[in-house]
């Protein structure tokens, strides 16, 4: 019997780079749809309605503050590093 060799995936390794352009963009897309949901909350006057965005307002928000977050220790790492060395 032959053996069966196994395929080892390839890892995908991000550069710092492309870190940063995926962080911004999901930033930019979450804080974009908080403005849509807080326009919609604004302006439409059904209850549902308002509940409804007011609450995907909310979560998104949350949302545009973690990716906001996870940007701001990503750079400050980022200058650290250059400072030590």
């Amino acid at each position: 019997m032959a053996k069966q060799k196994k395929r080892v995936g390839k890892k995908r390794t991000f550069t710092n780079k492309r870190k940063i352009i995926l962080i911004l963009s999901n930033l930019i897309i979450f804080g974009i749809l908080t403005l849509i949901f807080y326009i919609l909350y604004a302006v439409l006057n059904a209850e549902l309605f308002q509940n409804l965005f007011g609450i995907l307002s909310i979560i998104s928000g949350f949302i545009s503050i973690a990716f906001l977050m996870v940007l701001l220790i990503f750079l400050f790492s980022r200058l650290f590093k250059r400072i030590k060395s």
